[in-house]
């Protein structure tokens, strides 16, 4: 009798616990950091070709090269959600010589000033979301300069060309 009592809660919680083990990995892989150094690289580029789309995206609406505001507007919150994630995208062990890396080493051992680009880099995105409301191709074209020029700061500094 006394097995009875004990082994209903211990079935009970080893069966908790093993759905719990199996949720959480599948939230793991849903989520945007990968286990696997070589596919956080992998999403890392498939960010970054996001943002690329976005950055194209506008820079043919403000040339009157196709595109129309709402286009713009969408790329440009395509643009902001997808680049306030940046930071995540930078686990240790993720850098030249994993998978097609482009990262520097200097991302891990000069962090500091990485930090600070990211978070430059961050902070000119709500003007173009701004700029891209107004459909005014010049406020867009000022604002998306903005982006690119902290783009380019990290890039210079940081990635491997």
């Amino acid at each position: 009798m006394k097995a009875n009592r004990l082994f209903g809660p211990l079935v009970l919680a080893a069966l908790s616990s093993t759905f719990l083990g199996v949720a959480s990995g599948a939230s793991a892989q849903a989520g945007s950091t990968p286990a696997d150094p070589v596919a956080q690289v992998e999403e890392r580029k498939a960010n970054f070709k996001t943002l690329g789309r976005a950055m194209n995206d506008l820079d043919t609406f403000v040339k009157g090269e196709g595109g129309t505001a709402e286009d713009a507007r969408a790329a440009a919150a395509t643009l902001a959600e997808t680049g306030r994630r940046i930071g995540d995208w930078w686990p240790e062990g993720t850098a030249v010589g994993v998978g097609d890396s482009e990262a520097k080493p200097e991302i891990w051992t000069d962090k500091a000033e990485f930090l600070a680009l990211q978070k430059r880099f961050e902070a000119t995105l709500p003007g173009l979301v701004q700029a891209a409301a107004t459909g005014d191709r010049a406020r867009i074209d000022a604002a998306l300069n903005a982006v690119s020029g902290e783009c380019r700061a990290c890039h210079d500094s940081y990635k491997l060309d």
